[in-house]
Order: structure tokens, then C-alpha cells, then sequence
């Protein structure tokens, strides 16, 4: 017995003519309600989940799907399911869903959307045919539309973030997503609203969500997909944690087909019988897509000139220090079992930051949302610290200079390490602490310093930067935004900076020679 009476109460899907087609709104086609299935059985070929009772919010049976995101080293196991629906270019995808008490949102994770014949997931190229609109649950509670368009602006998916936090724990949410397909009339005429509980919380509207308007481009199936997204075990939650599920069903909005209208004709229910084989678990792992890997092992110069440091590394745009003798490679001191690495001179008796150390930047495919960058540092055993100094970062440059921004890494002179970040209206530094974590750079060792940068949405606070050392988390800052009075550019530089900050009267920053090397620098962002 379904919870929601969602059939005799059709203003629940009641959207204006601006929100779904003018035309005939039937009444919902039960897809799944797990009504069908014994207590404590599992739902077929899905691990970690059992059917349970007493999910209702009064003292009736009603039996739903739990499920339990059990963390591993890329967060949660990949749970993919298509439920089949008849094709049709426009449905509003209802279902309930319950997160546990002590359900951590951690960075976020997938929640089940429709999708196309064979659709777009993983940050893979966009067929003609293809596409994908799923949800995501975000740090804290908040919600977006996830999809894949054919005119999508990162690598992955991209949605609308929720003003506000959707999803608290401890209670049931009534979830309804309306895709509307473009169509060959009006090629940018698909959207995708979601309201929780009847109220709208991610809106995106003007899409071309397919290009060609084939059989296989409809809507075709519940995409049912529910993991911690990302692939380290940061995304994964600290313990188990629990979500419940039921009642999936679907609405078709607009002039039936003579297959819909049969179908709503007879009952209006396509629940299986228990034991039908209707999930399918994933077993593809998220993959690290590379932008830079520079291990310098092969890196010979045939000059102390940028265009043949250009030969080595081709995304490189200037570099200052190369061709003042600073910067050099070294096959006596290098991270692994064999190779060389860079290594990098801080002069005694200079005054300015350009005058010691290494200042470069490189270009970067422009578009990612997340991207991580990781290099090995090897400080020589008395190196002084000084007055501190700056470490590599990420940024943003453009001919709009209201839209830049970067963030980057810095030592104190304890050593101690901080996080910057700048806009042209503001500059940020936060001390990294974590968990009781208080990194500080060591003399006379191999290090691992990995950051990991997220662009923030327009207008939203959800910029976030991590920092590992040597595989322990040291840092984190969310609820950024790069660009408080415009929409931020886009990740495209990457700047490997690594210089004594200069005294605030010009005097002389260091009184000794020092060296500090760098090793098998790697930039990369990972598909979901």
C-alpha cells in the first residue's frame, strides 16, 4: 500500500504551462513499490539492501527498499538499475526518499533521474541520442539537478544547486523531477525542474538534451543510481549509513501514445514480480582523466631558454627563473627508484620574490569543475623558511578581470602551511587544520602535497579546496565563492610557484644559498 495517494490527488503534479506541455497530464504509472516483494528479501541483483516494513507514516504495511552506502576507498559501491518505461518525450519521475538519522552527506553522491535508450553517465563525450538526468545530494543537505546535455560546460554533469538545504535526515521527502525533451521544432526547448516535497528546488530550463529525435532519444527508463560519488575514500562516509526508497513511479504529461494510454488504461502499474531480474550492479570504477604529468625523468634542455623548456613541456606558457639559472634538473636527488627531478635555487641577497625560487605557469583545458593537482617536494636539510613563502595553485585568467581568481598554498616561517585564495574584490588565508591535523613542511624528505580545487556554481557558495600531505587530509574550506560579483571563470592555469616572499620593506629576504626540489607533478579530475 503506497504512502502517497499520488493518484487521486493529480494537483501534486500540477505544473503551468511553463513548467510542463499544455496538454493531457495522466495519472501516475507505478513503476516500483516493492510491494510485491517478502520482508527481508533483497531487491534482485542489488547488494546491501533488504525490503523492510512499517515504512508509511502511519500504522499500515507498507513495505520500501533500504539500502546501505557501506565506505570504500571511492566512496560507496556503484548501485545501476534501469526500470523500463514506455518511450515518451515527457514524464514527471516521482519517488520517496528517507535518509536515516546519522546519514553523512560527506561531498555528496547520486540519486536515481530518467535517462535515454543509453544514457550519458561517467563524464563521457555526448552521443546525438544519448543523455542522462539524475539528482545529486550535496554537503549539508542541498540538492541539484545532475545531467548530461549535448551542450554541457564540464566534463561531467551540471545542474541548478537548491538555495537552500532539501534533504534533512530523519524524514521522509517526496521527490519529483520534470524532464521535458527538446524537439526538433524547438531544439532548445527541453528542461528539468525538481521539487522536494511540492516545493521547487533546482530549475534548469532552455536545454538540448538530445539532437537527434529518434526512438532510442526518448525517455526510456528510471535511471536508477544511488552511490557516494568521487573515487577517493574522502566522498566515502566515516561509518554505514542507511536511505530508504519507494514508490517509483511515473506521469506523462502531454498527448499519450496509444501504448501509454493502454497502459493507463489497464491499472497504470508496471511494479515486477519478486525475483524479476530488473537491477544490474556496475562495476565500472571512476577513472582519473589527466591533464599534466610531468615526471621530468625524460626532461633534457638544450638551453636555459622557454622555448626549450617549451619542448618538455608544451603546456607551459612563461616561466621566470629558467633563464636566471634557478631552475634546473637533477638526476642526484629525485623522488622513486630512479630518474631526476627539478631543482630550484633560492639565492642569499636578493630583495624580491622574483629574484629567488620558480615562478611558472601553464595552461589548462579549460571547463573542469574539480580538478586535483599532486608533486612530491624535497626541502634540503637547513633550508630557513624565513619570512615564508608561496606554493603552487590553480586560477582562473581571462580578459575579463572581474571574473579572475586563484588559489594556491604558502609557508610561514614556522614551516606551517596556509591556504589563499583571491578574487579582485577580496583576499582569504586560513591556517590548515583538520581533524587535529596541523601540516607543517619537513627538511630533508620526500613529500606529497596534493590540493584539490571546486569551482564554484554562480552566485552560490559551494567552492570548496582540500589539501592532503602524504595521503593524510590536512585541510578543507567549503562554502566559497570565487567570484562574489560575477559568475567565476573557468579553471584553465595552473601556476607552480614556489619562491621566499619578499619583506614588506625590501630588505634582504635570505642570508644563505638553498635548493628545494620537485618531483613527478600530475594534474588530473576524475569522471563520476
Amino acid at each position: 500500500m503506497s504512502r502517497i495517494l499520488k493518484l487521486n490527488i493529480p494537483q501534486l503534479f500540477a505544473f503551468s504551462c511553463a513548467f510542463a506541455a499544455c496538454g493531457v497530464q495522466a495519472a501516475d504509472i507505478v513503476v516500483e513499490d516493492f510491494e510485491n516483494y517478502t520482508l527481508g528479501e533483497s531487491w534482485p541483483r542489488v547488494v546491501d539492501n533488504e525490503i523492510i516494513n512499517n515504512c508509511g507514516l502511519d500504522s499500515t504495511s507498507n513495505k520500501c527498499m533500504r539500502v546501505a552506502y557501506i565506505p570504500q576507498s571511492n566512496g560507496s559501491v556503484r548501485l545501476t538499475k534501469f526500470m523500463s518505461v514506455p518511450k515518451f518525450d515527457h514524464y514527471i519521475l516521482s519517488y520517496d526518499l528517507y535518509l536515516e538519522s546519522g546519514f553523512e552527506y560527506v561531498l555528496g553522491g547520486k540519486l536515481p533521474g530518467l535517462g535515454s535508450e543509453n544514457p550519458t553517465s561517467g563524464c563521457n563525450a555526448a552521443a546525438s541520442d544519448s543523455w542522462s538526468s539524475r539528482l545529486m545530494w550535496q554537503p549539508k543537505g542541498f540538492i541539484k539537478n545532475y545531467f548530461y546535455s549535448q551542450d554541457r560546460s564540464t566534463a561531467c554533469g551540471e545542474g541548478a544547486l537548491s538555495s537552500t538545504p532539501a534533504l534533512p535526515t530523519g524524514q521522509w521527502h517526496h521527490i519529483e523531477m520534470n524532464v521535458k525533451l527538446n524537439t526538433e521544432e524547438d531544439p532548445f526547448g527541453g528542461y528539468i525542474i525538481t521539487k522536494v516535497n511540492d516545493e521547487i528546488v533546482s530549475d534548469n530550463r532552455n536545454l538540448r538534451l538530445r539532437k537527434t529525435y529518434t526512438d532510442s532519444s526518448l525517455i526510456d527508463n528510471i535511471f536508477f543510481s544511488t552511490f557516494f560519488g568521487g573515487n577517493t575514500e574522502d566522498w566515502a562516509p566515516s561509518t554505514t549509513v542507511y536511505a530508504r526508497f519507494d514508490n517509483f513511479a511515473v506521469t506523462p504529461v502531454g498527448d499519450l501514445t496509444d501504448e501509454l494510454q493502454a497502459l493507463v488504461d489497464s491499472g497504470r502499474n508496471l511494479a515486477p514480480k519478486p525475483g524479476a531480474p530488473v537491477l544490474k550492479l556496475s562495476t565500472a570504477t571512476p577513472t582519473e582523466i589527466t591533464l599534466l604529468d610531468y615526471d621530468f625523468d625524460e626532461a633534457v634542455l638544450a638551453s636555459n631558454s622557454l622555448s626549450s623548456w617549451k619542448s618538455m613541456f608544451p603546456a607551459s606558457e612563461w616561466l621566470i627563473g629558467l633563464g636566471e639559472g634557478r631552475v634546473s634538473m637533477d638526476d642526484s636527488n629525485y623522488h622513486g627508484t630512479d630518474g631526476q627531478s627539478m631543482k630550484v635555487f633560492f639565492p642569499k641577497g636578493v630583495t624580491t620574490r622574483n629574484a629567488n625560487g620558480i615562478l611558472w605557469q601553464s595552461k589548462l583545458e579549460s571547463g573542469h569543475k574539480t580538478v586535483n593537482m599532486s608533486y612530491w617536494m624535497y626541502l634540503e636539510d637547513d633550508f630557513n623558511f624565513e619570512n615564508g613563502g608561496k606554493l603552487p595553485g590553480f586560477s582562473h585568467d581571462g580578459s575579463d578581470t572581474s571574473r579572475e581568481w586563484k588559489a594556491y598554498l604558502s609557508w610561514r616561517n614556522t614551516g606551517q602551511i596556509y591556504l589563499n585564495w583571491q578574487t579582485p574584490s577580496y583576499f582569504r588565508q586560513g591556517q590548515l587544520t583538520y581533524k587535529d591535523q596541523v601540516p607543517v613542511l619537513k627538511r630533508g624528505q620526500w613529500q606529497q602535497i596534493r590540493m584539490e580545487l571546486t569551482v564554484n556554481t554562480a552566485g552560490v557558495e559551494d567552492g570548496m579546496l582540500r589539501v592532503w600531505i602524504n595521503g593524510v587530509q590536512v585541510g578543507e574550506k567549503t562554502g566559497i565563492d570565487f567570484s562574489p560579483n560575477n559568475a567565476p571563470g573557468p579553471l584553465n592555469k595552473l601556476f607552480f610557484n614556489a619562491y621566499l616572499e619578499q619583506n614588506n620593506d625590501y630588505s634582504i629576504i635570505s642570508d644563505q644559498d638553498q635548493w628545494a626540489w620537485f618531483d613527478d607533478l600530475k594534474v588530473w579530475y576524475v569522471t563520476e
